[in-house]
């Protein structure tokens, strides 16, 4: 990982135990399907094996630094 942000946000996934570092060497976050009854979860990769981020890394960092630099906005709703 090459910024102090994505690593930032790797730890504090890890420390929620979302993410977890598997034998190929990827950083996968596992998540539960959405409305999935049989607890079936899926792995999203974050970090390659080789160290590098993938963009939704990218934006979970972006998005903690955002609400750290601006706590009053709150979003309630997005609107695509």
């Amino acid at each position: 990982m090459r910024s102090d942000h994505t690593e930032s946000a790797v730890n504090e996934l890890k420390n929620l135990s979302v993410v977890e570092t598997a034998e190929d060497g990827c950083t996968y976050a596992t998540i539960p399907i959405p409305g999935n009854r049989e607890n079936k979860t899926m792995r999203i990769p974050l970090v390659k094996a080789d160290g590098s981020s993938l963009y939704l890394l990218r934006d979970i960092a972006a998005a903690r630094s955002r609400a750290k630099k601006f706590p009053w906005v709150i979003v309630t709703k997005y609107h695509f």
